[in-house]
């Protein structure tokens, strides 16, 4: 699934959100997802882009370079804002590996 399909789902999913009793988006959604192995990174940047579309913040915490090069790939295809946080602030800070903590804010709207 490439990009500009994960932000297809990610809008039928906030469409969905906003007409919970329309069937027939129900049924594209459902349709859409059965084909869309949402585990993995794949879910994760599915997760992203809904958040990002509707406005919100998102963030990641990963010890995959691979992977945090892929979200911030991600990020730039959906226009959105990447900072690193720093890693004392991740809950996850016992773990013995690097991590690390990307926050993703969607872009601002003139």
């Amino acid at each position: 699934m490439n990009n500009a399909e994960i932000v297809e789902v990610a809008r039928l999913v906030l469409a969905v959100d906003q007409s919970p009793d329309n069937e027939t988006l129900a049924q594209r959604l459902d349709h859409r997802l059965d084909r869309f192995d949402i585990r993995g990174i794949k879910g994760a940047l599915l997760m992203m882009a809904t958040k990002i579309l509707a406005g919100e913040p998102y963030m990641v915490c990963t010890d995959s370079p691979a992977n945090a090069k892929q979200y911030r790939s991600f990020a730039d295809y959906l226009g959105a804002t990447v900072t690193e946080v720093d890693q004392g602030a991740t809950i996850a800070a016992d773990v013995p590996r690097p991590l690390i903590n990307l926050r993703f804010d969607p872009p601002r709207r003139p």
